[in-house]
Order: C-alpha cells, then structure tokens, then sequence
C-alpha cells in the first residue's frame, strides 16, 4: 500500500528485481534478498531493514509510514509469517510464486495506494493527489 510513496518515481520500479532490490514481499533473518531483513544482532547493533526504499523517497514521509504500519500491526495483533531464509534471486519459479510482490509500476502502486484503506487513514488526500499528479 505505501510502495508508491517508498518508490515515488517510474524509475524506481526499473530497479526493484534487479541490482539486488527486493520485489518480492517477505523477511528473512539472514538473506538480503528479501523486502525486509532483521539481522541478528544485539544490543545497540539490532535494526530492521526495509530495502525497496528509493532513494527519491521523502525520508519523512516514508519513516511516518513505516511506524504507522508498525503501530497498525501490534493494534491489530497482525499474525507475522515465517521468515524466508532463502536467497530469492537464487530461487527456482514456484518457490516465488508462493510470494506476493511489490508493484511492477509507478501507476499500479498509485491505484495500491488509493484505494488503500491503511493509506486513506494515514496520508491527507492533498499528499496522495501529488503522488497522483506525477
């Protein structure tokens, strides 16, 4: 839902499968394949990665997103999958026909993102309308 915000440009969506950007939604423990990745490490070293991001994308309005999406997650007791610890651009068609993928295209993302009901709670209409405008 907030792909569109995260890669707000039509040449966003040429990198996402290649070069090592993820398209493929999931998570993983250990592989940098994935959409997100929460390496095992302690203490002030332990981060989560989210790595479809483009580096066009309002860092502000993108951070406000993701802790919405958190926020919504643990109010909602949203069920986590299992992690995917495997390297998915290594991975054979009908592994990756089990996942769900990002949007190919600036346009579809923008369609995802207004009629998204998480994004209709979130983002002012005015904002979603320049995104649209693009």
């Amino acid at each position: 839902d907030m792909t569109v915000f995260l890669n707000p440009s039509e040449n966003s969506y040429q990198r996402l499968g290649s070069n090592k950007a993820p398209k493929y939604i999931s998570w993983s423990e250990e592989n940098r394949s994935q959409l997100i990745r929460v390496p095992a490490a302690v203490g002030i070293y332990q981060r989560v990665e989210l790595r479809s991001p483009d580096p066009s994308s309002n860092a502000y309005l993108a951070f406000a997103l993701l802790i919405y999406a958190i926020m919504d997650g643990i109010q909602n007791k949203v069920e986590l999958p299992p992690p995917s610890n495997i390297n998915l651009y290594k991975a054979d068609a009908a592994t990756l026909a089990k996942f769900r993928q990002l949007p190919c295209d600036f346009k579809s993302a923008y369609a995802l993102a207004a009629n998204s009901p998480f994004v209709k709670e979130h983002i002012p209409d005015a904002i979603l309308n320049i995104y649209g405008n693009k």
